[in-house]
C-alpha cells in the first residue's frame, strides 16, 4: 500500500454515502486500494480506466461499485456529481500516448483533466491527486513540468509549483500536501525520486 493512502483516509470529507470518482484505478484488474477502503466504509465508487477490471474478484462490492472502460479525457460524466475524486499515480499518464509509443508529444492532457475534474466535483467536492515529483537536489522549479527519459520508461515529473499554480488557476483551493518516497524503481529512488499527494477543494 502506498504511503499516501493512510494520509488520504485521515482527510476524508465528513460526508455520509459519498459519490467517489476513481480515475485510473485498475491495477492488473484489481481496484485501487484506496477505492476499496472507501467501498468498505459504505461510499459509492465509480472507476474509469482504459484497463478492464477483473470483476469476479469483487462480488461483495457489486452494490456500491461501478466502472467504465475509457480514457478519462474521452468519458462523458455528469457535472457537479462527485463529492470526492481519486487519481493515484495517474496524472503523469493522462494525455500521453504512452502505450506502445517511443516518444511522447506533450498534449497538455493533464491540465485538461484537472479542468474536467473541477466540473465533475460537487460545489465543495475534494480531489486527492498522487503523482511523481522530484525534490531536494533534483527539484526543478519549472513553469510546467519536465520530461524524464530512461531506457525503459517515459514518465512525467511534476513540480509542486506547477501543480499548485495550475490547480488554483482552475479554481481549486490547495488544502494540503505530502511528499514521500513514491518510486517503485530502486534506481529512481537512489536518484532522489519522490511522489506528492495533494488535497484540493473546489471553490466557486
Amino acid at each position: 500500500m502506498r504511503e499516501s493512502i493512510p494520509w488520504i483516509l485521515e482527510r476524508l470529507p465528513d460526508i455520509p454515502d459519498m459519490h467517489v470518482l476513481d480515475v485510473g484505478g485498475m491495477r492488473d484488474g484489481m481496484i485501487e486500494p484506496a477505492a476499496v477502503k472507501l467501498l468498505e466504509l459504505g461510499h459509492e465508487v465509480f472507476s474509469v480506466d482504459v484497463a478492464e477490471p477483473n470483476i469476479d474478484k469483487f462480488p461483495r462490492l457489486y452494490g456500491l461499485w461501478d466502472y467504465a472502460i475509457s480514457d478519462i479525457l474521452d468519458v462523458e460524466l455528469p457535472a457537479n456529481s462527485y463529492d470526492m475524486a481519486l487519481a493515484i499515480h495517474v496524472l503523469q499518464h493522462i494525455g500521453m500516448p504512452w502505450r506502445g509509443i517511443e516518444k511522447v508529444q506533450d498534449t497538455y492532457g493533464d491540465t485538461l483533466f484537472l479542468y474536467r475534474l473541477y466540473d465533475w466535483l460537487t460545489k465543495t467536492g475534494v480531489a486527492f491527486i498522487d503523482t511523481c515529483i522530484y525534490d531536494g537536489a533534483n527539484y526543478h522549479s519549472l513553469a510546467r513540468h519536465q520530461l524524464q527519459w530512461d531506457e525503459k520508461t517515459t514518465w512525467h515529473v511534476y513540480t509542486k509549483r506547477w501543480l499548485k499554480d495550475t490547480a488554483e488557476e482552475i479554481g481549486f483551493k490547495w488544502i494540503d500536501h505530502m511528499i514521500y518516497d513514491g518510486a517503485n524503481d530502486t534506481k529512481k529512488r537512489m536518484n532522489g525520486a519522490k511522489s506528492i499527494v495533494i488535497m484540493l477543494q473546489k471553490e466557486e
